[in-house]
Formats: structure tokens, C-alpha cells, sequence
């Protein structure tokens, strides 16, 4: 449970729930910096954020998508093996969670029914490395400049 609070500027969470603690550390650095710095216009900003950072922690899913007999399965243990130290314990109870397994089935059944997937999760991590790709470039221009 995340609380904004828009009017005060704030991202807080209650005592008594403990899954913030759960995140990866750089997945809530992030979420912060984003809904603290968007607060006009934050009607799709909430959302968003919250699909790039699941999309940061998960994006990469299909990865690890293995042809088994006539149809494709999903490797929830070489899922779970490519995670790092700080987003493994999260991966690994979120693999446990009704939501994520209805996520994987229905995009399994699309894919082993010959359609793709075009939806708006499947964009985040895409948009996300996009996003990363400009700021990197920005940085190297900003330190290009200073040298001269």
C-alpha cells in the first residue's frame, strides 16, 4: 500500500503494511522522484508510474517463455534466477500471487493461440529503456560541453 498524497506533495506509506520494505530499493527511489515531480495534471501520471515500475521489476517475463512439447510455458525459476539480490525476494512472491499468475496464463494463451501481444504493459519496459537511452545521451552531451 502507497499513499500520494498530491495536495502536500507526499508518498507515504501506512505502519501497519510492510510491502514498500518489499520493493527493490531503486524501484521506490524512482516512484517517489516521479510522483513527487509530476503533481499537475497527475490524472495518467499515477498509473504510469506505477506501470513503468512494475514494468522495470518484470518487463522482461517473456524472456522466459520455453517451448515445452507443443506449447510455450513459463520458466518461473529462471525467471526468479535472473533477478538481482534486491528485486529477488519481491520476484519471488510475487510468482506466488493470483494476479501475476492470471497475468502470465492469459498471455500464454495468447501466444500459444498464434496472436501477439500489443498492450499498454507490454510498452512500459520498452518506453522505460528509451527513456534511460535519452538521459544517458544527455549526460554524455552535458559532459562533452564542460570539457571545453
Amino acid at each position: 500500500v502507497v499513499i500520494l498524497d498530491v495536495d502536500n506533495n507526499t508518498v507515504e506509506k501506512p505502519e501497519h503494511f510492510s510491502d514498500v520494505e518489499q520493493l527493490p530499493p531503486r524501484v521506490v527511489m524512482s516512484l517517489k522522484h516521479i510522483l513527487k515531480k509530476h503533481t499537475s495534471g497527475v490524472d495518467d501520471i499515477i498509473p504510469k508510474a506505477f506501470l513503468v515500475a512494475f514494468g522495470s521489476m518484470i518487463g522482461n517475463y517473456r524472456d522466459f517463455f520455453r517451448k515445452s512439447d507443443e506449447k510455450i510455458v513459463f520458466d518461473e525459476e529462471g525467471f526468479s534466477e535472473s533477478k538481482d539480490k534486491h528485486s529477488k525476494p519481491f520476484i519471488e512472491q510475487l510468482l506466488h500471487f493470483q494476479h501475476f499468475q492470471q497475468f502470465i496464463s492469459e498471455r500464454l494463451a495468447v501466444i500459444n493461440g498464434g496472436k501477439g501481444i500489443t498492450d499498454l504493459f507490454e510498452g512500459a519496459p520498452r518506453d522505460l529503456a528509451k527513456t534511460a537511452a535519452l538521459r544517458l545521451k544527455a549526460v554524455k552531451h552535458r559532459t562533452k560541453v564542460r570539457r571545453f
